[in-house]
């Protein structure tokens, strides 16, 4: 070995290459913030459109008032179709009913809203919210929160 070769300084690559770990601590970092990030936006849609299924569940009620106070009526509508609002109500993630028996609006999710069979319930006489069917009706409770109601 000369004098002149162990002078040389030893060329270093300055490429940049990731090593598997910080490739993996990059995924975990960016999963992280989805499992934060989506139940957050969950919410925020959720309430979203129960925001909108209280609107309609007004709308509904109002004419569900109008067709009591005919006088060719006398009473609510036996079945949401007698109001004739079919078009107005018509929603991905909610399907609307009347029940005759309680006077009462139901508001059910449909399996767009993320859980199907939560319902939300407008009494017509006592003009009260309240969710779900009864007490026992978890469902309900885990979807729909009450804060959001008026």
């Amino acid at each position: 070995m000369t004098a002149k070769n162990a002078e040389k300084p030893i060329a270093v690559n300055h490429e940049s290459n990731f090593s598997l770990i910080e490739l993996l601590s990059i995924i975990i970092l960016v999963g992280l913030v989805f499992i934060f990030a989506v139940p957050i936006n969950q919410v925020r849609l959720s309430r979203q459109y129960v925001s909108q299924a209280v609107t309609t569940i007004q709308d509904i009620a109002v004419k569900a008032e109008a067709f009591k106070n005919n006088p060719e009526n006398g009473y609510y509508p036996i079945d949401i179709s007698q109001l004739n609002i079919d078009k107005q109500i018509a929603s991905d993630y909610f399907k609307y009913s009347i029940d005759s028996e309680d006077s009462t609006v139901v508001a059910e999710t449909k399996p767009a809203f993320g859980k199907e069979g939560a319902v939300l319930i407008y009494s017509l006489t006592g003009k009260q919210y309240r969710i779900g069917k009864g007490d026992a009706d978890k469902v309900s409770t885990k979807y729909i929160n009450e804060n959001w109601l008026p």
